[in-house]
């Protein structure tokens, strides 16, 4: 399971409850943005040599919205099986 508690059994200085669920949710588009880059690798080639790495995956992105929108859901799913719990 995700832990961020420091050792004396709260949160460290600096870090909220909230913190958790933002690194899952990171975590969870990482995985669905390197699935969705695996797919249309020839694409995010193209726009990458042209954009960069960072726009490229932004206009893979809005291009396959459905389909990112798809692979984000499975990605929550499975991080929050990882982690143990129950996804939102």
């Amino acid at each position: 399971m995700l832990s961020l508690l420091h050792s004396n059994g709260g949160l460290p200085p600096g870090r909220n409850e909230n913190d958790d669920g933002e690194a899952m949710e990171a975590i969870a588009r990482l995985e669905a943005e390197g699935r969705l880059i695996k797919r249309h690798d020839a694409e995010y080639r193209r726009l990458a040599g042209k954009h960069g790495h960072i726009r490229a995956v932004v206009r893979l992105v809005a291009a396959h919205k459905r389909e990112y929108d798809g692979l984000i859901r499975t990605a929550r799913d499975g991080v929050a099986a990882r982690a143990g719990i129950e996804a939102a």
